[in-house]
C-alpha cells in the first residue's frame, strides 16, 4: 500500500549502471547465510542490517513483493503515469537485482499489490470501476504463460463497498489478511479463513486488538507457519512497519513492536519477508519523501 500521511500517498530505490555487466544494477548485500529466519522474528523483531536501497527510477514504487523462488522482485511503480507493475531480477539469492522492466505476464490494470499462492496463481487488489479496490484471483497454466483473471465465487465475501487491499494469503490457501478502509482515513486489517481450498472464503472479520486504535493499520503480511505478523500503522506519524506475534494459531495477534528501520522521520511500510525470512523488504519515503523499495537483512545470532 501506499505510504499514508492522513491521506493514502506513494515510494522507490536508487539504480547504478554496471559496466561490466552491461546494464543497471543496484548494490544489495550478499545473500543471507541463514537458511531459515522465521524463528529469530517469533521472538520480536532480530538484529537487521541497515536498509539496502533497490531501485530508484525518479518515480514512485512501493509494495515490493518476491516470487516464490526469491528470485524475481515485483514492484508498483507511476514511472509511466498510471501505476503499473514492473519487476527486477537476481540469478541467486545472493546476487544482484538488475532492472528489468514491466511484468509483462501480469494484467496490466491498477493495482495495490498482489500475493502469489504458486507460480500459476495470485490474488491481487485491483482499482475497480467504483474508483475502489477489490480482491481479485489471477491465474495461469504453466510459468511462460501470462495471468488471466479467474472467476471464483468463492472469494466475492471478501470485497466491500469500501477498499479492500494489501492482500495476503497463506501458503496453504486456507488464511487471507487484507487492509480495508473502514472511515476517513482510518483501515483495519481483516482476516478470513476456509477448512479447504476448494470452499469458498468465510466472511471476513477484523482482527480485534487492531480494530480499536482509530488509526490506519495496512500491508499485513503473515509468515508460513501464522505465528507472526508484520503491518504497518500511523500510530504515531510517520507510518511506521510492525511486528506481533503468537503462541498458536488459535490465539489472537495483539497490537505490535515497532521496527527500528531508520530514517524514522519517513514512512516505512509495505513489509514482506523473503521465502526463507531473512530478508524483508519495504517500502520507504527517506530518499526524497516519495517511497522507495529497500531490504535488510536478519544479522547472523552472535
Amino acid at each position: 500500500m501506499r505510504a499514508v500521511s492522513l491521506v493514502l500517498l506513494a515510494g522507490c530505490g536508487r539504480v547504478g549502471f554496471d559496466a561490466r555487466d552491461g546494464g543497471l544494477v543496484v548494490d544489495t548485500l550478499d545473500g543471507p547465510a541463514a537458511t531459515n529466519c522465521f524463528d529469530r522474528w517469533r521472538g520480536g523483531v532480530p538484529p537487521l542490517t541497515m536498509p539496502q536501497l533497490i531501485v530508484d527510477d525518479g518515480a514512485s514504487e512501493h509494495d515490493p513483493m518476491l516470487s516464490p523462488d526469491g528470485l524475481r522482485l515485483y514492484y508498483t511503480t507511476d514511472r509511466d503515469g498510471p501505476y503499473r507493475t514492473y519487476y527486477t531480477e537476481r540469478p541467486s539469492l545472493a546476487g544482484n537485482f538488475f532492472e528489468r522492466g514491466l511484468a509483462t505476464d501480469l494484467p496490466d490494470v491498477p493495482r495495490a499489490n498482489f500475493v502469489f499462492l504458486d507460480d500459476e496463481t495470485i490474488y491481487s487488489t485491483d482499482l475497480a470501476a467504483t474508483d475502489n479496490y477489490d480482491i481479485t484471483l489471477y491465474a495461469r497454466t504453466g510459468t511462460t504463460s501470462p495471468f488471466t483473471a479467474f472467476s471464483d465465487p468463492g472469494i466475492s465475501v471478501l470485497n466491500s463497498a469500501a477498499s479492500d487491499l494489501d492482500v495476503y494469503v497463506s501458503p496453504d490457501t486456507l488464511s487471507l489478511y487484507f487492509a480495508r478502509y473502514v472511515g476517513t482515513n482510518d483501515f483495519d486489517i481483516y482476516r478470513s479463513s476456509r477448512p479447504t481450498s476448494s470452499v469458498a472464503w468465510a466472511t471476513p472479520s477484523p482482527i480485534p486488538a487492531l480494530a480499536a486504535t482509530g488509526v490506519a493499520e495496512l500491508d499485513p503480511y503473515v509468515t508460513p507457519d501464522g505465528l507472526t505478523m508484520l503491518y504497518s500503522a500511523l500510530s504515531p506519524a510517520p507510518q511506521r512497519e510492525y511486528v506481533t506475534t503468537r503462541a498458536s494459531t488459535s490465539d489472537e495477534f495483539a497490537p505490535g513492536t515497532p521496527i527500528d528501520l531508520g530514517g524514522n522521520t519517513s514512512s516505512n511500510h509495505d513489509g514482506v519477508l523473503s521465502p526463507n525470512g531473512c530478508e524483508l523488504y519495504f517500502s520507504s519515503t527517506r530518499i526524497d519523501g516519495s517511497d522507495s523499495v529497500f531490504f535488510a537483512t536478519v544479522l547472523p545470532k552472535p
